[in-house]
């Protein structure tokens, strides 16, 4: 399984075994804080008594080790796994973990109580998949690992593939494979005594809001506290700037705790696929004082790598930014070992269009009495997208206004839920497939009545770990760099559900509060601007150089023989994109990188 996990952690490798107990703990190492043998792992407490093997980081290590000194502890390194294994003695799991400002997956076995305990983050930021064998329990922080675990059963879920499609990610709990879940955010497995129990210890879709009259200074003096933490590292350590409000914040902030020390900010740029925001980096670099580098790369660098996407994400993802995030994370590798990013902070603070004019939108809808809410969205959803093409293509340049009107529809039916299904979804449940329904991640889940803070809550709660999260995650650690995300700080997650929305979403615009904190660092000019996708072109690709890939990969007889989507839809919705007909690049994206991943596990 070791071998498996070696991109993960590169610098060295390590395993604990008790015999008498039937355990093991095996572990690969990015050595970041304390790269000296002392913090090899496993790691066994001084008495012997507990043993951690963890991934991630704990960035408010030094506060808890200055309160276990106070108490007499004598510690031996200077790393944080040090410090989570003596807090677990000490404290106990549930106490230590909710202490935690960190990104994590790990496992402890207390020897006298007998007791495993499984732990993933508040957010899923570190993954941990878990399977249930003949042989006993397997866990690992890549699906990879669990297949060369005997006994494992490796068939294709269904469930993962119809969610996979419909969403572009598969949802937690669920794993591609039948033999393996997700241990869900938040949450713990316990073993002893011969049992399991699944508990969760925090969880987003609890969030709700508790206005508060929050100013800017509190926000401005969280955000120092939480970046400095992230600065922590005994190697070389950059930021990635887009020079949007996320990235940009993140690196100023960055620059303001190293002081007289140049923070090194990196920016992706390449024009040859319409991409390219370093004139706008180059310009918050400047204001902010950083090293900035821009790594120019073109179009053969992006497609040469589509072949390895399926081996660098162990199971089949089909969000397109996948690879330009790849590529940003391969080359930021080339000059540091630990980047900071602005991930969460559309999440957490109000960033996507849906935030900004969904809520609008949905209140519109509630005006309408039900029947006919639901006669007005049977008629929308009744015509076929490609009618609604010819009949809006002569008003309007906006590509696939058949695709909007149908999420118009899903909205105008099921309301907030809608909403989430339109937008996130790329294939309406059930109709490429040919089994059951997609697993919904809103499903039996009670939402806020709020508009705003429901599609917040779905959106921290699923799309952050099962697609952003996991994205950045693969891409970076395929090239052995640890990501850090700021804003996923427990302290700037909860001041964000204190603050009324008019600080999130306020004349056409989100991350209200975020802009008037940047504005005084950089100048507005600078960083407000319409925000640019970071996704390749994919709908051209096919028709040019990833025709013969795609091709391959579609071919109808295979289609047949996996057994798994509709043939001759997927056939027709391929052949429409060829000719022109729709833009069918996403929806075609997410059956490719299916099939390519069937094709890497064969």
């Amino acid at each position: 399984m070791l071998p498996a996990l070696a991109r993960r952690g590169p610098d060295s490798e390590g395993v604990w075994v008790d015999e008498h107990q039937l355990i093991a703990f095996g572990h690969r190492r990015l050595a970041v804080i304390d790269p000296s043998p002392a913090g090899a792992q496993p790691m066994v407490s001084a008495s012997g008594q507990t043993v951690v093997a963890f991934n991630g980081c704990i960035y408010n290590y030094r506060e808890l080790r200055s309160e276990l000194e106070i108490r007499g502890v004598r510690l031996r390194t200077q790393c944080d796994t040090e410090v989570l294994v003596e807090a677990i003695e000490r404290w106990g799991v549930d106490k230590t973990i909710r202490r935690l400002d960190g990104m994590f997956a790990f496992s402890v076995w207390e020897q006298r109580s007998q007791r495993l305990t499984l732990a993933r983050d508040r957010f899923g930021e570190k993954p941990l998949y878990i399977a249930d064998t003949d042989d006993g329990l397997v866990w690992a922080s890549d699906v990879a690992a669990l297949r060369q675990a005997r006994a494992f059963d490796s068939r294709i879920s269904r469930s993962a593939v119809n969610s996979l499609i419909r969403w572009g990610f598969i949802p937690h709990p669920l794993s591609i494979y039948e033999g393996a879940r997700q241990l869900p955010p938040g949450s713990m497995l316990v073993v002893e005594s011969g049992s399991q129990r699944e508990q969760s210890w925090w969880s987003a879709w609890n969030l709700r809001r508790q206005p508060t009259e929050v100013d800017t200074h509190e926000l401005d003096r969280l955000l120092e506290k939480t970046v400095a933490d992230r600065l922590v590292a005994d190697v070389p350590l950059g930021a990635f700037l887009s020079g949007g409000i996320d990235s940009s914040l993140i690196a100023a902030y960055g620059q303001r705790a190293l002081g007289d020390t140049k923070l090194r900010t990196f920016t992706v740029s390449m024009p040859d696929l319409g991409y390219d925001e370093s004139d706008d980096a180059a310009g918050v670099a400047s204001a902010i004082g950083t090293e900035h580098t821009t790594l120019f790369l073109t179009e053969s660098d992006a497609l040469s790598l589509v072949p390895q996407l399926p081996t660098m994400w162990t199971e089949p993802f089909a969000d397109p930014s996948m690879l330009p995030t790849a590529l940003l994370c391969r080359e930021v590798r080339k000059s540091v070992t630990v980047a900071l990013s602005g991930d969460g902070g559309d999440e957490i603070f109000a960033g996507y269009n849906r935030h900004v004019h969904g809520p609008r939108n949905i209140a519109r809808f509630s005006k309408v009495p039900r029947p006919a809410r639901w006669a007005m969205a049977k008629g929308m959803s009744g015509i076929s997208p490609e009618t609604w093409d010819k009949v809006l293509g002569r008003f309007t340049d906006v590509p696939n206004p058949g695709d909007k009107v149908h999420k118009l529809a899903n909205l105008a039916e099921h309301g907030t839920n809608g909403a989430f299904h339109g937008l996130v979804g790329m294939w309406p449940d059930g109709e490429i497939t040919l089994s059951s329904p997609a697993y919904d991640p809103l499903y039996a889940r009670r939402l806020p009545d709020d508009p705003l803070d429901a599609l917040l809550v779905a959106d921290t709660a699923s799309v952050l770990p099962d697609n952003m999260l996991v994205k950045t995650d693969r891409a970076s650690m395929s090239y052995g760099l640890e990501l850090r995300a700021p804003f996923l700080a427990p302290a700037l997650v909860d001041l964000a559900w204190r603050m009324p929305q008019g600080r999130l979403v306020e004349g056409g615009v989100g991350k209200v509060a975020l802009r008037e904190v940047l504005h005084r660092m950089v100048p507005k000019q600078l960083v407000d601007r319409p925000k640019l996708g970071f996704d390749p072109p994919v709908d051209r690709w096919l028709r040019g150089p990833l025709r013969p890939w795609a091709e391959h990969l579609l071919y109808p007889q295979r289609l047949v023989d996996d057994g798994f989507l509709n043939a001759e839809l997927v056939r027709s919705t391929w052949d429409d994109h060829l000719a022109g007909r729709r833009n069918n690049g996403h929806r075609l994206w997410a059956v490719l990188m299916l099939n390519a991943w069937i094709d890497s596990v064969r």
